[in-house]
């Protein structure tokens, strides 16, 4: 082989190694601390006390997988169902007068407090409006991305019509176009009706996108009122969960729909609880803790 060749071979070469190390080394900030509540839009129930168990944990910012503001939607209930107990965390200036918060997100200018649409924030009349006016979200504020330390977010629709419509054309190629220009270490997805599910409400086969394939780490869901942790079997490193125990009254029943051997579970349904969230650029640790002495139920640690 002439020198000429063998330069340019280790040029090459050279050249894909420190290509291999900029995508290793695509996050080397601080750790991030997050929150992830479902179904938590109530003024009554559990509610409160979950939200100060969120807020205890001093995240710097939440995530929602749906269901804000029980039962229609509406605008009168804003306040007492999610202002009263997140305000800290919405910066909202879109939003009419009454309804801006006006705590720590509003003094910062920056809002910490991502939602995703349920069937219970488009029930009433003006269906979806009252909650675009009262969010300040990115995008179109129903399908969205956004960046948080180490982790890619993608804020999905998982709505339905009066006659079970999907509100959701085109947004799995959304999905991958976005996914192709990410270079965060970890992918969530997030939406509010469970892809797979075997509680009261089951799975929604419209949901059930080729997210490991894509490269999606987690989805989380909520809809049905349990913490369901989903591991495929056969599939390294993707799990679903659904996170439905946010406050509102009702619990549901865990095993109403027998589970395939296709998938290893975790299922809880006693008390109402939260997740709380850890990432750095090796390691995503999401715990799920219950209001009673904030036990730790399950434990999900994915590395990179």
């Amino acid at each position: 082989m002439s020198s000429n060749k063998i330069i340019g071979f280790l040029s090459f070469l050279i050249l894909l190694f420190s290509c291999n190390q900029r995508e290793e080394l695509t996050y080397e900030g601080p750790e991030i601390h997050f929150g992830v509540i479902g179904d938590y839009g109530d003024s009554g129930g559990a509610v409160a006390e979950v939200a100060a168990m969120v807020r205890s944990w001093s995240p710097e910012f939440i995530v929602t997988t749906g269901d804000n503001n029980y039962p229609y939607g509406e605008y009168d209930t804003f306040k007492e169902n999610i202002s009263n107990h997140y305000c800290d965390y919405i910066y909202n200036p879109d939003a009419p007068d009454s309804l801006r918060c006006d705590g720590l997100a509003a003094l910062d200018r920056k809002n910490r407090f991502f939602t995703t649409l349920g069937n219970h924030d488009y029930d009433g009349p003006l269906l979806n409006q009252p909650y675009l006016d009262y969010f300040t979200l990115p995008g179109d504020e129903i399908t969205y991305d956004f960046i948080e330390g180490p982790i890619h977010f993608f804020m999905l629709n998982s709505c339905t019509d009066s006659i079970g419509q999907e509100y959701t054309a085109g947004q799995e190629k959304w999905l991958e176009d976005r996914l192709t220009e990410s270079t965060s270490p970890f992918k969530i997805c997030i939406f509010h009706h469970p892809p797979f599910s075997y509680s009261k409400h089951g799975s929604h086969p419209y949901m059930q996108y080729n997210f490991s394939d894509l490269g999606i780490d987690l989805v989380i869901a909520g809809h049905n009122h349990i913490y369901e942790r989903l591991t495929p079997v056969g599939v390294d490193n993707f799990y679903y969960i659904t996170n439905g125990l946010g406050g509102r009254r009702s619990i549901d029943v865990c095993d109403v729909f027998d589970v395939p051997e296709t998938f290893n579970r975790i299922c809880y349904n006693a008390e109402h609880g939260a997740m709380r969230g850890v990432a750095n650029g090796d390691s995503l640790v999401l715990e799920f803790l219950t209001l009673t002495n904030q036990e730790i139920i399950d434990q999900l640690v994915i590395y990179k």
